[in-house]
């Protein structure tokens, strides 16, 4: 009899480990690892995209960018820091964003004679969305450049 007792235990708790498994194998996925990856990557993208040496002597994208809002005294290959800021941030927009299908708009803003902007769909009023944006000083001179970048879902 005893024996018997402790094998409808052993079922017993063998059928709901069962029916735990298949529970938690059938939830959806939680929106909250997405929604942080998406931000993670908003902000690491930024962050590694102003401090990168352009390629351009020793200058970063940062400072090619103060550059472009104050002097426009540094030359890249033969053209300006404003258009080189623009072509090298293509480029950094398409290999992270584009080839990954994620839709994004990515803006400097502030810049005296043109802001730069690149949009796959991705509208600033779009409510779910996640925002990384960096505040470029141009100290000595006045002002500031922003630079954002919207990941949309």
């Amino acid at each position: 009899m005893e024996i018997m007792g402790l094998i409808v235990i052993v079922v017993l708790l063998a059928l709901s480990m069962f029916f735990v498994v298949i529970f938690k194998t059938t939830q959806p996925k939680k929106e909250i690892q997405k929604s942080f990856s998406d931000d993670q990557l908003a902000s690491k993208f930024l962050i590694t995209t102003l401090k990168t040496s352009a390629g351009c002597r020793d200058y970063t994208i940062e400072s090619l960018i103060q550059d472009c809002a104050t002097d426009r005294r540094i030359s890249c290959n033969g053209v300006d820091s404003c258009e080189f800021v623009k072509n090298t941030t293509k480029v950094f927009v398409n290999e992270t964003f584009v080839k990954y299908n994620s839709k994004y708009n990515f803006t400097i803003e502030n810049l005296p004679t043109v802001n730069i902007t690149f949009s796959d769909s991705c509208s600033p009023k779009n409510i779910n969305r996640d925002l990384a944006w960096q505040p470029l000083t141009l100290y000595p001179h006045h002002g500031t450049v922003i630079v954002k970048i919207y990941i949309c879902k």
